[in-house]
């Protein structure tokens, strides 16, 4: 199994003493706010450039501030995406950014094609409650199967909004 896990905050608002040099690093830092910027681009944006451009600082922040633990996975997997982003986006909007950035660092062969099967769970972060976070876990579909069940049955469990993703569900 493999768990990489990409931690994110809320942005700075009045209320905390914030100003606009204080947004403006958060946004070339925040590699969650930066994911959801490779997004909109990506989707929205009419020259490959802009698209290009966001994905590249995208994928170095995400390099920086993730945490990945576990070995590479060989052959046929099961992946389970878990996350709460700000904003009202689509459940598979994440997704391929998500797998693209880290295929080379989940499958053995570097290629995200080795997916058999794909879990998404969307929870709703809340300021000072649950911090914007992202976790993807992927499994050996021969030699992991029930722990990789036991991932994705939890990924359908409710869960109380006032914990975080990894306390919901801690590996048994």
């Amino acid at each position: 199994m493999i768990h990489v896990e990409i931690h994110g905050t809320h942005m700075p608002i009045k209320k905390d003493g914030a100003d606009e040099s204080d947004k403006k690093k958060w946004r070339r830092m925040d590699p969650l706010y930066l994911l959801r910027m490779a997004l909109a681009n990506k989707l929205r944006s009419k020259h490959w450039r802009y698209a290009h451009g966001a994905k590249t600082k995208w994928m170095a922040a995400a390099e920086t501030h993730s945490k990945v633990s576990g070995t590479p996975i060989k052959g046929s997997a099961i992946v389970v995406v878990e996350y709460a982003l700000p904003g009202g986006c689509d459940i598979d909007a994440p997704v391929k950014v998500l797998l693209d950035a880290y295929q080379g660092v989940l499958f053995e062969s570097g290629d995200d094609k080795d997916i058999e099967s794909l879990v998404l769970r969307r929870h709703k972060p809340v300021r000072n409650k649950l911090q914007p976070q992202v976790h993807i876990y992927a499994y050996s579909k021969e030699s992991e199967i029930d722990e990789a069940r036991r991932r994705a049955t939890g990924a359908f469990d409710s869960i109380h909004p006032y914990q975080p993703i990894s306390e919901c569900h801690a590996e048994p």
